[in-house]
């Protein structure tokens, strides 16, 4: 199988751990079209590589025991890291040379004051 089926399996499975959607063992193999077999290869490599992956017998649904989910990318780009360096504060970020005074210029009062990231 290519890196990039079997990453796109890895993130089916952590998108329906993480909205606790697996229902049980059989249930769970079917959403993701693979054998139950097939999913319990995928599930203890999972747990092998760290994902804190548990069973509730009560639900009768997988999730897992602490928040997380897998990376979005397998690559991180270099240039990603520097530009965010010119960013300060928590979830909103405001561009260093941001003018601390509104702009008179109708061109300049229109330039976003924030960036949100969502996630």
């Amino acid at each position: 199988m290519s890196i990039l089926r079997y990453y796109k399996k890895l993130q089916l499975i952590d998108s329906l751990i993480r909205r606790k959607a697996t229902g049980n063992g059989q249930e769970f193999a079917r959403k993701t079209g693979m054998s139950k077999s097939m999913l319990n290869e995928y599930l203890k490599e999972m747990k092998e590589m760290g994902f804190p992956i548990h069973y509730c017998r009560k639900r009768h649904c997988y999730y897992y025991e602490q928040e997380g989910a897998l990376v979005k990318s397998l690559f991180e780009s270099k240039m990603e890291k520097e530009e965010l360096k010119q960013y300060t504060g928590g979830h909103c970020f405001i561009p260093k040379d941001f003018p601390d005074q509104p702009s008179q210029d109708p061109l300049q009062a229109g330039r976003a004051a924030r960036i949100f990231i969502y996630s």
